[in-house]
């Protein structure tokens, strides 16, 4: 009698297992893909912020160091007035007038940065990479004023009443916002500026 040898049948169980694995590739690859969309539109979403914050950031750094600098020349022609007050008193017109040209470098220093600041102004609604496709709101002015001269020189700049010494600058767009603030520094310095993405004035 002839035995014939008996082999399982796995071409069916194969067949069988086949279908769950093309499905879970299939929902690896769906969920590899969906990753990869979140991942790219991630990456652009921080790239476009990270423009804004540079053109607000950069911009907000000069305004703090030209307000440092009409700040610190402020000093030094007050401390020249004072000192050409007692030249005056012990009649030294010599020493007096040349007090009086060195009050009127500094104050040309100061006039360059105010027209420094102008110019920036200006350029803020053209520069390439802050105003194309963005809501540009106005840089706001430095609110400095310089009373007459007299016998002693030019006077210092004195801050227009009713006007706040807080910067905001600020971009748009879309529904993406980056704003940047200028204030005083909280110091006993009278020179000092601060440079911030917070609003000072904002709740913690």
């Amino acid at each position: 009698m002839e035995i014939k040898k008996s082999y399982p049948q796995i071409h069916g169980d194969l067949g069988i297992l086949h279908v769950p694995l093309a499905l879970t590739l299939g929902i690896i690859a769906t969920c590899s893909l969906s990753l990869l969309i979140m991942g790219s539109s991630w990456t652009r979403s921080v790239k476009a912020q990270l423009q804004l914050d540079r053109c607000t950031g950069k911009t907000a750094l000069e305004l703090r160091q030209r307000l440092e600098t009409l700040e610190i020349t402020n000093q030094e022609i007050k401390l020249l007035r004072t000192a050409a007050q007692a030249a005056l008193i012990a009649g030294n017109l010599t020493v007096l007038e040349t007090l009086k040209k060195s009050s009127t470098a500094l104050a040309s220093q100061q006039e360059t940065q105010l027209l420094g600041w102008k110019k920036t102004q200006g350029q803020w609604w053209t520069q390439p990479e802050c105003h194309k496709g963005k809501i540009l709101l106005p840089l706001p002015e430095i609110s400095y004023v310089r009373p007459p001269d007299d016998i002693f020189g030019p006077s210092p700049l004195h801050w227009k009443e009713n006007q706040a010494r807080f910067f905001s600058i600020a971009l748009k767009r879309g529904g993406r916002l980056s704003e940047s603030f200028v204030f005083p520094s909280k110091s006993s310095l009278e020179t000092r500026w601060t440079a911030s993405w917070r609003n000072p004035h904002a709740p913690l």
